[in-house]
Formats: structure tokens, sequence, C-alpha cells
């Protein structure tokens, strides 16, 4: 029994990840693209797309599965990397994503564009600030 221990903390404590803190400005930040880029799309989706309703549901959908690949990469790196990490991890996801939507318009990809591009003004921004 006591050898069992041994070998169960053994690999528990070895295959704990480590946990970093990301501040709160930076993932409001990043939620505050989503929210604008999900206002913008959804408003031109229902303006030039038939029918207006799926598309916007397609854009809510891209938003949504954005939002689930920030969870994903919150407390995995320190800040300075976390918005680069985040557009890797969408942009790897990103054609699995898109091969299982109804998006003959292209509606939902273009929504990940904008998520990804805008991202990246985001860590372009914020090395200015470094400098």
């Amino acid at each position: 029994m006591n050898v069992v221990k041994k070998i169960f903390q053994f690999f528990s404590k070895n295959n704990q990840l480590k946990r970093y803190h990301n501040s709160e400005p930076l993932i409001t930040k990043i939620k505050q693209v989503f929210n604008s880029i999900e206002k913008r799309n959804v408003e031109i989706a229902g303006a030039t797309y038939t029918p207006p309703h799926s598309s916007q549901v397609l854009v809510y959908h891209a938003i949504g599965f954005s939002m689930n690949r920030l969870d994903d990469v919150i407390h995995t790196c320190e800040d300075s990397h976390l918005v680069a990490r985040l557009v890797d991890h969408i942009n790897h996801l990103k054609p699995a994503f898109i091969e299982n939507q109804h998006d003959p318009d292209g509606v939902c990809a273009g929504t990940l564009v904008d998520v990804t591009l805008e991202l990246e003004k985001l860590i372009d921004r914020s090395e200015c600030e470094e400098e």
C-alpha cells in the first residue's frame, strides 16, 4: 500500500501544470475586441446576407468559438504571450470549426479573420507600449 501511495504522489507532483495569473484588464480588453466585432458583424450580416437571421447566428457561433478558445488559453502563459497564444489557438482549430458550419457566404470564416486581425493589432499596440 505504501508503494502505491508513493507512486501516486510522484505522478501527481510531476504532472501538475504551471498556472499563470492573467490580468483582468487584459482579459477584459480581449473580450471587448470580441464584443465590438460581434456587434459590427451582426449588423453587416443582417443588412447584407439572405437570410439575415442565419448569417447573424454564424457570427454568434464564431464569437462563441473565440470565447471558448480564450477560456482554453487563460492561465496557460504569461500576459505577454496570452494574445499571441490565443491567435495561434484560434488559427489552429479554425479549419475544423468552419468545416462543421453551413457557411456558404463565409460569414463565420470572415468573423474569425476579423477576430485574429484585431487581436494581432492588440499585440502590436502592446509591443509599442513596452518600447
